[in-house]
């Protein structure tokens, strides 16, 4: 989850004033969605899971062997490591396990998108709410109280439910924690404004139950009231309203952070970004993940030279290639 105050939504000469996350996941959510997979993709990823214990053999075994049986929908809302493995993945942004996930995050994506052209007509052009219960930090929250008109990001795929009840109890939880407030998200959607998609997934899931509507990542909110639910201050409703892609301050901080991306395709634009914010460290880890997993040796000439560029920018001349 990303926050942007007004101050920092005019667009600054420097990006390093933003929250990194919000700028990583934007660069991010474009290379994968338009970056092409096959098969080996499954492989690559189960193999990389079975070397980090990212779930149990069983469930990886059935990953591998099952995945094109069920929806990317299905297999994110099952009970297996996905779910966990997913949200670690967005919240991280960890190169190496960023791009062996890429093909499930691509695929994720496109359903939701699918589901949301063949569901826009149930909605009759009328704007509804969903909700959604969770925890915030107190330093977060505070930052949230001080700002008005902020944007608000949730960098992962966003789970949200058409019923309040189900929501609070969420919120209730997390404000039991003394660290903690709890919130109870009030979103209002409108279906006609142009965003990220969203689908109702209840058909789709692994748990036909629940009245569930899923956001593809990146998806951007306009914070407007906060109000009080208790006498503790523990526990409040913080009303969102979907932004458009089409608020002109939304794109001009967009274009600008593509800008600061540069050209070429693919991971080279989050690498230049990484570099041109100074977070030399995040794009060390990429480029070494990069050079392992490519066989095309203009690809490592390039890798190698970023490398080089950047052990020269931390000072680290003995290890300039």
């Amino acid at each position: 989850m990303s926050f942007l105050t007004v101050g920092e939504i005019a667009l600054p000469e420097n990006l390093n004033q933003l929250e990194p996350t919000f700028m990583y996941t934007q660069i991010f959510k474009e290379i994968i969605l338009d970056m092409k997979y096959d098969k080996q993709a499954i492989k690559q990823f189960t193999t990389y899971c079975r070397q980090h214990d990212c779930g149990s053999a069983k469930d990886i075994d059935q990953f591998e062997n099952e995945y094109h049986t069920q929806s990317p929908i299905w297999w994110y809302t099952s009970p297996s490591f996905i779910y966990s493995m997913l949200n670690y993945t967005l919240r991280s942004m960890e190169a190496n396990t960023i791009i062996n996930m890429g093909f499930f995050i691509h695929d994720l994506h496109q359903q939701i998108q699918q589901l949301h052209r063949q569901q826009f007509g149930s909605y009759n052009d009328k704007s509804f709410i969903v909700y959604r219960g969770q925890g915030l930090s107190k330093a977060a929250f505070e930052k949230l109280q001080k700002t008005n008109g902020t944007l608000l990001s949730f960098n992962n795929f966003l789970s949200t439910s058409t019923k309040q009840d189900i929501s609070l109890v969420f919120a209730h939880s997390a404000s039991d924690n003394v660290d903690m407030v709890g919130i109870l998200f009030k979103m209002l959607i409108n279906p006609r404004v142009k965003s990220m998609p969203f689908a109702s997934i209840k058909h789709m899931s692994y748990y036909h139950e629940e009245k569930e509507i899923l956001f593809s990542m990146h998806t951007v909110f306009r914070v407007g009231a906060i109000e009080g639910m208790d006498t503790k201050n523990q526990l409040y409703q913080v009303e969102l309203q979907l932004t458009s892609d089409d608020d002109q301050q939304l794109r001009l901080l967009t274009d600008r952070i593509r800008e600061e991306a540069g050209g070429g395709t693919g991971w080279h634009r989050l690498g230049n970004l990484l570099i041109q914010t100074g977070q030399f460290n995040n794009a060390e880890e990429l480029y070494n993940v990069l050079l392992e997993q490519t066989f095309d040796e203009g690809g490592k000439v390039h890798y190698y030279s970023q490398l080089g560029y950047i052990k020269d920018e931390q000072g680290d001349y003995e290890k300039v290639i």
